[in-house]
């Protein structure tokens, strides 16, 4: 029923029509939130995720008169944050192990119904980090194990009481200590190991030099109010579907180059064309060549004709290297790289003076990009030929639209 439901949401919609910065924003906040409320009380079949985010993929990418366009990229990596590489899509495995997390919380703090009938159910006197368990699980209770060992290492108890169980509850910050010392565990409590609101060192004597380390190292208030449960994850403490996500997806080092492609200044569209560019995934000849589609290559805008390569076209080619250079000597940007990604990075690292002019440092080298690759097409599919000075004339043009949006009354100079 819920593939139908998008299914037929997706059918009710003229992707054809749609730009890929548009597709992106429905995924985002109205596909991916279909099963949210589904997803949150039950763990569907792997198989229905994998056929969901398949159709997700599918209506990402586009379709056309002859069926569905090349899937440039894995579902996995466009779910990426976009610093890290991606386009910012949920995952849906992640989503559904993150609202698993919650369960946790919910049993291991919550006052509901629920949370006491399940503790009453499945742990009974045992502590919920203890084993083993019945053979017999709920869906639910499988769903809370799967995320018990990496909730508990975030859960930390705040003491002052210290009525927590001194092995089974990770107060200390490394866990819960039963697990790092089986044999020496045992049901008693912080407490038990307390002397007049101290620490009493006589009872620790003969724990691993971890332990004695870790007590002495430790700050708590001991006191009369009531032990806290605080979710490491959140500033607030309090548990939050979000952060849970954070801890479950898959993570990758950000990229500072990423930062500059999606940055707010830099309409969408540009910013997708910059991703497809930079991660290899424009339909240019040699890219083509990796996908086993063979042909014959030729670059239309350059005389004599070479072949079309991606750093050809953007680059080292005639019309990129008239563009480029008319550009970085009118600002006075010295490069030392011809390559698509050193090229970018030299104009994002360049140091120059004003707000204005930081500001067309970042968009300038993106509406270069841009508007060779209109002119390539151009060239390609319609038989136009693009001169050395109709591409600046275009960039300036954009560049002043641009501009007016985000300095309003600026006057920036006409290219001549």
């Amino acid at each position: 029923e819920l593939l139908s439901k998008v299914s037929h949401r997706i059918s009710s919609w003229q992707g054809r029509w749609l730009s890929m910065s548009a597709r992106a924003l429905l995924i985002k906040h109205v596909l991916s939130s279909m099963p949210i409320h589904m997803l949150a009380v039950l763990e569907p079949p792997r198989g229905v995720i994998s056929d969901l985010e398949r159709m997700l993929a599918r209506f990402f990418w586009g379709e056309s008169e002859f069926g569905a366009k090349c899937h440039w990229a894995k579902w996995e990596k466009l779910c990426f944050p976009e610093e890290e590489g991606g386009v910012g899509f949920r995952s849906l495995q992640a989503v559904v192990a993150a609202f698993s997390c919650k369960l946790w919380w919910m049993v291991r703090c919550g006052q509901s119904l629920w949370a006491k009938f399940m503790r009453a159910r499945y742990f009974g006197s045992r502590h919920p980090n203890q084993a083993p368990f019945p053979a017999q699980l709920s869906a639910s209770c499988k769903r809370m194990l799967g995320v018990r060992s990496s909730m508990e290492q975030w859960l930390k108890w705040d003491l002052s009481r210290g009525e927590v169980a001194f092995w089974w509850d990770n107060w200390s910050g490394l866990g819960p200590l039963a697990w790092r010392y089986p044999d020496l565990a045992s049901n008693a409590m912080v407490s038990d190991f307390l002397r007049e609101g101290q620490w009493d060192y006589l009872a620790l004597a003969g724990f691993p030099s971890e332990i004695i380390e870790m007590v002495q190292g430790s700050f708590f208030c001991f006191g009369s109010d009531p032990d806290a449960l605080v979710w490491s994850l959140d500033p607030s403490g309090v548990f939050s579907v979000r952060s849970a996500y954070q801890l479950v997806r898959p993570a990758r080092a950000h990229s500072w180059v990423c930062s500059y492609i999606w940055q707010s200044s830099v309409p969408r569209k540009f910013s997708f064309f910059m991703w497809r560019l930079l991660n290899g995934h424009l339909p240019v000849d040699d890219v083509l060549r990796k996908f086993q589609i063979h042909g014959p290559s030729k670059c239309h805008c350059c005389l004599p004709a070479q072949g079309e390569t991606l750093q050809h076209v953007f680059c080292t080619g005639q019309l990129a290297g008239v563009t480029w250079m008319f550009f970085e000597r009118s600002l006075g940007v010295s490069v030392r790289g011809v390559a698509v990604r050193s090229r970018c990075s030299d104009w994002w690292m360049s140091h120059v003076k004003g707000k204005a002019l930081r500001w067309v440092s970042r968009i300038l080298p993106v509406l270069i990009l841009w508007f060779l690759w209109r002119a390539r097409n151009a060239s390609r599919f319609e038989g136009c030929k693009v001169s050395g000075v109709q591409v600046p004339v275009s960039i300036c043009s954009e560049l002043q639209r641009l501009a007016q949006i985000h300095f309003p009354g600026i006057a920036l100079l006409p290219c001549q």
